[in-house]
Formats: structure tokens, sequence, C-alpha cells
């Protein structure tokens, strides 16, 4: 049941992002910055898809690795370039900066819904 909530939460997340991210195309442009974050994004949505398909056909800790990696370069990406924006300086990157910002909470968002679930597993199989 959480599984669905949380893929349909990472499904919009990502069309947000990704769309913040090419409305302010010329932003990145004028900054140098590449639009890489919003293809990553797409990652988000996945990462539930391995944690559901992963657990029954591949061993009980990849499946979980496998998830997070879907995380990993959007969180990595995103704080560089909210690095980038912050020396910026100006107001007009604050609408790129919302949407990269976006970006690393959902990342740090799913980072922690995989660890919970990973942690929930663990202690089912030490119960049982």
């Amino acid at each position: 049941m959480f599984d669905i909530a949380f893929f349909i939460l990472f499904c919009v997340m990502a069309y947000r992002i990704a769309t913040g991210i090419f409305r302010e195309s010329k932003i990145f442009e004028e900054f140098k910055q590449p639009r890489t974050l919003a293809f990553l994004v797409m990652l988000f949505p996945f990462a539930s898809f391995v944690m559901f398909a992963g657990i029954a056909r591949l061993p009980f800790y990849l499946a979980y690795f496998g998830a997070a990696a879907c995380f990993i370069p959007a969180l990595i990406f995103a704080h560089r370039l909210g690095l980038a924006f912050e020396v910026a300086g100006t107001d007009r990157v604050k609408d790129a900066k919302k949407a990269v910002s976006q970006s690393f909470g959902t990342a740090i968002a799913g980072l922690v819904y995989v660890a919970l679930n990973f942690l929930f597993a663990i202690s089912v199989a030490a119960i049982s």
C-alpha cells in the first residue's frame, strides 16, 4: 500500500522538478550549468519498482541497494547545482534554486524511505 503511494509521490515530484528545470533552462544556460538533473530525477519512480520487483527476484540486500542507487546520482548532482547557484548570488536564480532544492529534498526523502523499508525487512526477518 505504501509502495504505491510513494510511487505516485515520486512520479509527481519527478514531473514537477523536471518541468521546473526546463522552465528555468535560460538560467541554467546563463550560469553554464547542465540540465542533467531533469533526467536524473526520472529515476525516482523506478526506486519503488526496484524494491517491489527486486525483492522477489534479487538477493535481499541487492534490491535495496538498487533502489538507493536511483536516488544517489540526483542527490549528488543537486548538491553541486545548489552550490553553483548559491555562489551566483542573484535573485534571478531563485526559481532554479527552488527546483534544485526540491530535487535534493526528494532524494533525501527517497533514501529515508529505502532505509526504513530495509530496517523493517530486517526486523521482520529477525522476528521470524
